[in-house]
């Protein structure tokens, strides 16, 4: 488990129990903290762990092992997976996430499967090639709907838990702060004083959102001040809560109150076509991460206006503490 931290709507850890329970086969849940993925800070690790923490008793009461290692991905996963029969991993898209895929992929002496789960349609589904823009890719996306927006139930797990109390020494989430410390990390950016992570936090926010906000959000969602947005973002980063579930929910709302239909309209489409529109560039455009991969309009637009005179200009870390002229 990498990229979805969650249990509910987690299609790859569905797809392995089910075969466990196929080949009355043990089932290790696996996962791995490294410290230096790139560009993350404490705040991202706070609430990565909050999330991963309250995993921990919910694993438990599946009967399911949930082990969480420090350790370099490619190295821990090899070595649990010694005499494993069949790994099973959720899909990344970002570079090093595939990186770590396609070792492992070369490393594991068994088979090597992934699933995805952190979006509606499987990349590759909707599209073999990048999109230009949400219009190319809207209708693609709408083709395949009916086949994948539905409900993923977790089925039981059947086998015993396993323990491996002589094999490994799992990381202890009971004192997060202790865990950040130890951490090799950016310390300069403190964890959040809005945000604290895991599924139940997400599930109390779309449920309130949908309560709450999701009516005026068509015409209120780009106006910052009225807080009509559903704060979503961090938790969709880390899979800690499904794209699929919130639609359908947003669905189902939409279906037994009418009135929502423009402003859940309006939610879709950026939950599914601009998210994975996002995700088809990020998969398709290898230089997705620097300016070689920005198309050639947006380059000739910077290149248009690099010599406009501005009346402010702020070093990034001017930006980056609000030490601006605007309150």
């Amino acid at each position: 488990m990498q990229s979805a931290q969650r249990i509910n709507y987690n299609h790859a850890l569905i797809y392995a129990i089910e075969i466990a329970n196929k080949y009355n086969a043990d089932l290790v849940v696996y996962f791995t903290i490294t410290d230096n993925f790139p560009e993350a800070n404490a705040r991202h690790y706070y609430f990565m762990l909050e999330g991963l923490q309250e995993l921990v008793p919910m694993f438990e009461n599946l009967n399911i092992r949930f082990v969480i290692e420090k350790i370099d991905p490619i190295v821990g996963v090899t070595k649990i997976s010694q005499n494993a029969s069949l790994v099973i991993t959720d899909c990344g898209y970002l570079k090093i996430e595939r990186f770590w895929r396609k070792q492992l992929a070369e490393k594991l002496p068994c088979l090597f499967t992934q699933v995805e789960t952190n979006v509606i349609i499987p990349v590759q589904e909707v599209s073999t090639k990048e999109e230009y823009s949400a219009a190319t890719i809207r209708r693609k996306i709408h083709k395949h709907l009916g086949k994948f927006l539905v409900p993923a139930f977790l089925p039981k797990y059947l086998g015993k838990y396993v323990d491996l109390s002589n094999k490994f020494q799992p990381l202890q989430l009971k004192q997060i702060n202790t865990v950040i410390k130890s951490l090799n990390i950016d310390h300069t950016v403190p964890k959040s004083k809005y945000f604290y992570g895991g599924f139940s936090k997400a599930n109390i926010l779309i449920n309130f959102f949908i309560e709450n906000k999701l009516e005026n959000y068509s015409v209120l969602r780009n106006e910052p001040s009225q807080n009509c947005t559903s704060n979503l973002s961090p938790y969709l980063h880390f899979g800690q809560i499904s794209p699929l579930e919130i639609s359908l929910k947003v669905n189902e709302a939409m279906e037994i109150n009418p009135q929502l239909s423009e402003s859940s309209a309006v939610f879709l489409e950026e939950m599914i076509v601009r998210r994975e529109l996002a995700i088809n560039f990020t998969y398709y455009n290898s230089e997705y991460d620097n300016y070689t991969g920005l198309p050639s309009w947006a380059k000739q637009s910077l290149n248009d206006h690099q010599t406009d005179t501005r009346e402010y200009i702020y070093t990034l870390e001017q930006l980056e503490k609000s030490q601006t002229h605007d309150e």
